[in-house]
């Protein structure tokens, strides 16, 4: 089947090869009311290939969607007696007994650790007035250092 499908491929292009070559003659043709003139008869081919190729893409893209269409509409019916199929299999065991369970409302089961201290370098009043200093326009932090590496926070000078 792939042979004789790649057959017919070179021989439809040979074909039109053969049939824009060959013919050079002018023709006219009316589209819609528009008269066009002077169109040599492979241009005239070549646009019945452009619009065969529409259409066949068009038919490609419809037989596609509703290929689609239907495995989804299947998957959809699978789908459906599945979840009959489960339903009917939790509704046949029996319920749990109601109770408190932490772990279902979000909370953890075990004891929390608490949170780690924060590190003896931070200094929260050095950031607030960081902070403070950067809503002034022509505030820009100095760094005495330029080749420290980019984790390294910069040094600002003291007050």
């Amino acid at each position: 089947m792939v042979v004789l499908g790649l057959l017919l491929l070179v021989g439809a292009g040979v074909f039109a090869a053969a049939v824009i070559t060959s013919n050079t003659g002018a023709v006219g043709a009316d589209l819609w009311g528009l008269h066009i003139s002077n169109l040599s008869l492979g241009a005239f081919y070549i646009a019945g290939l452009v619009t065969g190729f529409a259409a066949l893409l068009g038919l490609v893209v419809l037989f596609a969607g509703m290929r689609r269409t239907r495995r989804l509409r299947h998957e959809r019916k699978a789908l459906t007696r599945e979840n009959a199929r489960l339903t009917q299999h939790v509704g046949a065991m029996p319920q749990p007994e109601p109770g408190p369970q932490p772990e279902a409302a979000g909370w953890p089961a075990g004891p929390v650790a608490p949170a780690s201290p924060p590190p003896p370098s931070y200094d929260r009043s050095a950031i607030e007035a960081d902070r403070n200093r950067a809503a002034d326009e022509d505030y820009a932090p100095a760094r005495s250092d330029t080749a420290a590496p980019m984790d390294v926070p910069p040094s600002y000078p003291q007050q």
